[in-house]
């Protein structure tokens, strides 16, 4: 049962990743949701780190991370905690590859 149920969860992951690179997330919609974030006083304390706003202008992964951003559930807590903790985690994770 273990193996079905981790065959399933597999299967979802691959089905959000497909979803994913259909959207189109254009370099419009990325530099509005940096916009919207450059509000949020977590988000500066990126964007004042030098290494750290190199990887948010330049790093196609982050970059498209907060291109997927949905401003407008922003205003929803649990979808903006949500967010800000996928943003920081990957912005810290290629902050340490690097």
């Amino acid at each position: 049962m273990e193996i079905l149920g981790s065959i399933f969860n597999l299967i979802g992951s691959i089905c959000t990743m497909i979803f994913l690179s259909f959207k189109d997330i254009t370099e419009k919609g990325i530099e509005k949701n940096i916009g919207f974030l450059k509000q949020e006083e977590w988000f500066q304390a990126y964007v004042n780190n030098e290494k750290h706003n190199k990887l948010i202008a330049n790093n196609t992964r982050v970059r498209k991370e907060i291109g997927n951003i949905n401003i407008e559930k922003m205003s929803k807590t649990k979808y903006y905690k949500r967010q800000q903790k996928r943003v920081e985690n990957l912005i810290n994770k290629k902050s340490l590859a690097t």
